[in-house]
């Protein structure tokens, strides 16, 4: 048997700073660059992030010198610039994003072919992991310029996220001082506050849910236990009542229970893990 440490292994590193643009899952199209830095990070390379849409209508800046993290948003509504402070840093794309990785053993679901936003196929490797309550699906693919991320998919508690990259490139060593000195602070008055905005009628609660990197608020009814909405689930089962037929895989289960699985998808071996058998054309389609 593999140890974890082999497992982890296996599954490629992706770079820590990047460009590309992205689909966002509620939020739409953008073009987004990243510079993480885990530990480190000061004023001079601080761990920041550019999300800005491309119709030209909002920005916004993560900024962290790892003492204290600001969050800005320029040309927002009637906003020309706000900020707000004590915010969470820039998130880690890595495979896992959890540290150490012995606590979030990674697995390959092999190739599949997704197709993206731009309407093109794309060849892909897929890696999930697992850490807590929260699942990681996330898509790869090898290039002359190392590993590009396709596709990263997270789910939590019922919510679900999809975030779409194409064009998704590494920065080159020789571009790194000209690509972390683009992640400057404001050289505009940046005074007021994105919470103040708010409250002025300056700033929708949108754009106040971008600026945090949370869901657009909207009323929704809780969905019942017995019928998750996270993930589409398979109907069919092998004779063998396993887990391992037409792409399938265990896939987590509400609140841990296979009982809150349709019946479909409650297979002995998944059961065993609390989890369901799900089909993973599905998990595409979510």
């Amino acid at each position: 048997m593999l140890s974890l440490a082999a497992l982890a292994a296996n599954h490629p590193t992706l770079p820590t700073a990047w460009t590309s643009q992205v689909k966002e899952d509620r939020i739409g199209n953008t073009i987004e660059s990243e510079n993480y830095v885990a530990k480190g990070a000061s004023a001079e390379n601080p761990s920041a992030k550019w999300t800005n849409y491309t119709d030209g209508s909002c920005q916004r800046l993560i900024w962290s010198d790892g003492r204290k993290t600001t969050r800005y948003l320029y040309k927002c509504d009637a906003v020309n610039c706000c900020h707000e402070d004590g915010t969470n840093a820039p998130i880690e794309y890595q495979i896992p994003n959890v540290h150490p990785e012995t606590l979030a053993p990674v697995s390959s679901l092999g190739k599949q072919t997704i197709t993206l936003y731009d309407g093109k196929d794309y060849q892909a490797d897929v890696w999930t992991w697992k850490f807590l309550k929260q699942n990681f699906t996330v898509f790869t693919q090898e290039g002359a310029n190392g590993t590009a991320l396709l596709r990263w998919y997270t789910a939590v508690l019922g919510q679900e996220s999809t975030n779409d990259y194409v064009g998704y490139q590494a920065v080159a060593a020789a571009d790194m001082p000209a690509f972390v000195a683009s992640f400057h602070k404001p050289d505009i008055k940046c005074t007021l506050t994105c919470p103040k905005a708010h409250e002025d009628g300056q700033l929708s609660a949108g754009r106040l849910a971008f600026l945090r990197g949370e869901h657009a608020p909207k009323v929704t009814a809780e969905p019942p236990a017995a019928t998750p909405t996270f993930l589409q689930y398979t109907k069919e089962k092998s004779p063998s009542d396993s887990c391992t037929g037409g792409h399938q895989f265990c896939c987590p289960a509400p609140q841990d229970d296979c009982n809150n699985c349709p019946g479909g998808a409650r297979t002995g071996d998944c059961c065993k893990k609390g989890s369901c058998c799900c089909a993973f054309e599905d998990l595409l389609k979510a």
